[in-house]
C-alpha cells in the first residue's frame, strides 16, 4: 500500500466528514436558536399583554376608552413586532383595536361592523396540534397561546382575560420579524466561524499529512534508487520522531550494505588478480619448458 496515497485518501475522507459535521452542527444550533427565541418572544408578548391589561382594567372601569386607545396605539408604536392589539368588553363588543400596516389578523377577529375585513387584512392560517412544535408553559395560567402561519413567518396570538373575565379579553398578536433578523445575524456569524474553523482544521490536517507523507515519499524514492542499483542514495532525516529514526536506520542499513558490496568487490578483484597472476606464472613456466626442450633437442 502506498502510504502517501493512503494519507491522501484519509484527507479526502476527513474533508467530507468535516463538511457533514459542520452542516449538522449548523442546522442543530440554528434550530435550537429558533426554538429558544420563540419561547423568549412568547414570554415577552405575554409580559406586554399583562402590562396593557393592568393599564386597561382601571380605564375600562372608569369608561376612559379614548385614553385606553391612545395607550394601545403607543404600545404598538413602541414595539415594531406587535401586529395588533384588540380589547373586547364583557359583551364581546370591540372596545379598542389597533393594527400595524400591513394589517393582518386571524379570521375570528373580522367583525363586520368594524373596519376590519378580509378584503384589507390578511387571513393567517392557524397552526394546530404538533405542526408548530413549540412547547409553551411559562405564561400565566389564564393566558392562551395560538400560532398563525403567514407568508413571512408566524404570528403569536396571546389571549388574556381582563380582571376576572368580567371586563372582557385582550388579544395581542406579535410577528416574528425580530426573531428572523436575530437568528439570521447569529447564523451568519456561526456559519462564518464554522467555515473559518473548518479551513483552519483542514489546513492543520493537510500540514500534518504533509509532515508525515513527505518523509515517507522521500524514503520510498531512496528505496527505489537502491533497488535500481544506486547505493549512494540516502533518505533525508528531517526530524527525530519515529519516521526520522526509521530514515536514519534505513541509511545505516544502506551504508552497511554498500560497505558489504565494497568488500565483496575488493575480494572479487583480489581473486581475479590472483587468477591472472597464476595464469601468467603458468604461461611463463610453459615458455621456459618449451625453450629448454628446444635447446636440448635442437
Amino acid at each position: 500500500i502506498n502510504p502517501c496515497a493512503f494519507l491522501d485518501g484519509l484527507d479526502l475522507v476527513s474533508f467530507i466528514l468535516g463538511i457533514i459535521f459542520g452542516l449538522v452542527t449548523f442546522y442543530t444550533i440554528r434550530s435550537t436558536m429558533y426554538r429558544t427565541h420563540y419561547l423568549i418572544h412568547a414570554d415577552n408578548v405575554v409580559a406586554l399583554a399583562q402590562a396593557i391589561a393592568r393599564r386597561a382594567e382601571p380605564l375600562i372601569r372608569t369608561g376612559e376608552v379614548e385614553t385606553l386607545r391612545e395607550h394601545v396605539a403607543e404600545q404598538i408604536r413602541s414595539f415594531p413586532d406587535i401586529r395588533y392589539v384588540t380589547i373586547q368588553g364583557p359583551g364581546e363588543e370591540m372596545l379598542v383595536h389597533d393594527f400595524r400596516f400591513p394589517a393582518e389578523a386571524p379570521e375570528d377577529m373580522f367583525i363586520p361592523e368594524l373596519e376590519v375585513c378580509s378584503a384589507c387584512h390578511g387571513s393567517p392560517e392557524e397552526v394546530k396540534g404538533e405542526a408548530f412544535d413549540m412547547p409553551y408553559g411559562n405564561g400565566p395560567p389564564r393566558a392562551s397561546l395560538r400560532v398563525f402561519k403567514r407568508p413571512p413567518g408566524v404570528i403569536l396570538d396571546i389571549g388574556m382575560p381582563l380582571g376576572d373575565s368580567e371586563l372582557g379579553e385582550i388579544r395581542v398578536g406579535a410577528g416574528d420579524n425580530i426573531i428572523g433578523r436575530e437568528v439570521a445575524a447569529v447564523s451568519r456569524a456561526l456559519l462564518g466561524n464554522l467555515v473559518l474553523y473548518f479551513f483552519l482544521g483542514m489546513a492543520a490536517l493537510f500540514g500534518v499529512t504533509y509532515l508525515i507523507s513527505h518523509p515517507l515519499a522521500d524514503l520510498l524514492a531512496a528505496t527505489n534508487q537502491i533497488r535500481s542499483g544506486d547505493f549512494n542514495a540516502r533518505a533525508h532525516v528531517a526530524s527525530n520522531d519515529e519516521i526520522g529514526r526509521l530514515a536514519h536506520t534505513f541509511n545505516l542499513m544502506v551504508e552497511e550494505l554498500q560497505s558489504y558490496r565494497h568488500k565483496v568487490s575488493e575480494k572479487e578483484t583480489a581473486r581475479l588478480s590472483l587468477i591472472e597472476k597464476m595464469v601468467r606464472v603458468q604461461e611463463d613456466e610453459r615458455k621456459i619448458i618449451a625453450r629448454e626442450l628446444h635447446d636440448q633437442f635442437g
